[in-house]
């Protein structure tokens, strides 16, 4: 593995539990509920992220 695909990884798992961490924090009720808000908010993140190029894909 490269140095970028390392990155690549942390990155992402970072990411995930952020957008996790949110999404718990916004509807922690209903598992439905939060598996979505957890999912928009993954979603929100990624888009950002990849506009200002953080992510090295």
């Amino acid at each position: 593995m490269t140095t970028e695909q390392i990155l690549v990884i942390v990155i992402g798992a970072l990411v995930v539990f952020v957008s996790d961490i949110i999404g718990n924090m916004i509807a922690f009720k209903s598992r439905i509920i939060n598996s979505l808000v957890t999912a928009i908010t993954f979603i929100i993140i990624m888009v950002v992220l990849t506009m200002y190029k953080v992510v090295l894909v």
